[in-house]
């Protein structure tokens, strides 16, 4: 277990907020990190340049690893209106749900490129596709069937109600 620190500063002109997290050892190197920053790109860099800003701890805890501490980061990110360009921690289930919404949105976006591409294939493989198709149903023909008398019977007992 090490000693860490959840932090944040505070622009007292305009309310942003910035929270980071690093260990006790890095503490005073963090904070003197921060005010000598000129990279645009970390959002702290315009409450510092601000100059009217606190540096504050939310919390000094133990963690087991960097992990961890991130994840106790995240946590003051989600409950906390804060300036962060990036997450500090990304869970499985988060990826998953960030992965499935940017294919949806790429989908979206592609969807018609992707059905002449899809008909382009078609065309240029037309033959391979259909005796692909042959062998697979010469191969798993009794299960077709079966899966298709399965199918009508369904149908007909909604149908006849």
């Amino acid at each position: 277990m090490r000693k860490g620190y959840i932090y944040y500063i505070l622009d007292l002109t305009n309310a942003d907020m910035y929270i980071g997290s690093c260990w006790k050892e890095r503490w005073n190197g963090r904070k003197i990190a921060h005010k000598n920053m000129d990279d645009i790109s970390c959002a702290s860099t315009n409450i510092i340049k601000n100059n009217n800003y606190i540096f504050e701890i939310f919390e000094e805890n133990e963690f087991i690893d960097k992990i961890d501490r991130f994840k106790r980061e995240q946590f003051y990110m989600d409950n906390n209106k804060c300036i962060n360009k990036q997450r500090a921690y990304n869970s499985d289930e988060y990826n998953r749900e960030y992965n499935k919404n940017k294919c949806k949105e790429w989908n979206d976006k592609n969807k018609e490129e992707q059905k002449i591409k899809k008909k382009e294939n078609y065309e240029k493989n037309k033959k391979l596709i259909l005796e692909q198709k042959k062998q697979y149903y010469e191969k798993n023909k009794e299960e077709i069937k079966k899966k298709r008398r399965e199918y009508y019977q369904k149908k007909n007992l909604i149908t006849n109600r």
